[in-house]
Formats: C-alpha cells, sequence, structure tokens
C-alpha cells in the first residue's frame, strides 16, 4: 500500500493541529495556577479594606468636654434636663 504526499502532508497537519490544542491547554492551566495567589491576595486586600471602614464608622467619637464631664461624676446617676440639653 502506497501512501502518497498529501496524505502524509494531511496527517502532519492533524498532529500539528492536536499538539498545538494541547499546548493552548497546558499554558492555560499555568497562567490559571499562577494568578490564583494573587486573587487570593487581593480578594483578603479588598476585604481587609471593607472591614477598616466599618470599623471606622463603628467608632464612637465623643467630645473631649464630655468625657470630663463623665470622668467628674463620681457616682453613676441620671443627669438633669440641663446637662442633657448641653450634650445634645
Amino acid at each position: 500500500m502506497r501512501v502518497n504526499r498529501e496524505a502524509i502532508g494531511a496527517i502532519g497537519e492533524v498532529l500539528g493541529a492536536a499538539a498545538m490544542v494541547a499546548t493552548l491547554v497546558y499554558v492555560s492551566r499555568q497562567i490559571r495556577e499562577q494568578n490564583r495567589p494573587l486573587q487570593t491576595n487581593t480578594r483578603d486586600s479588598a476585604f481587609h479594606q471593607l472591614q477598616e471602614r466599618s470599623l471606622e464608622h463603628r467608632r464612637p467619637t465623643f467630645d473631649p468636654r464630655f468625657l470630663a464631664f463623665i470622668d467628674n461624676m463620681g457616682e453613676p446617676t441620671m443627669p438633669s434636663g440641663a446637662e442633657l440639653s448641653r450634650w445634645s
């Protein structure tokens, strides 16, 4: 059985195309594995920033005069109407 040049060329093209597909699959997997730690770091950093921002809004900001008033009160009692209006 004789195989002509065109058949050999077609077989070579098919093998070349298969090798190209295999190479592309391999490279895409390598790139995905290489980028996985970067995605994790980016996600962790974004989560940390969101946590910090949410904590900033929850931190109480008190007037230093109010804190001094609380320190000088001694026993905890209900403030009078004048004291309440002064700090509201």
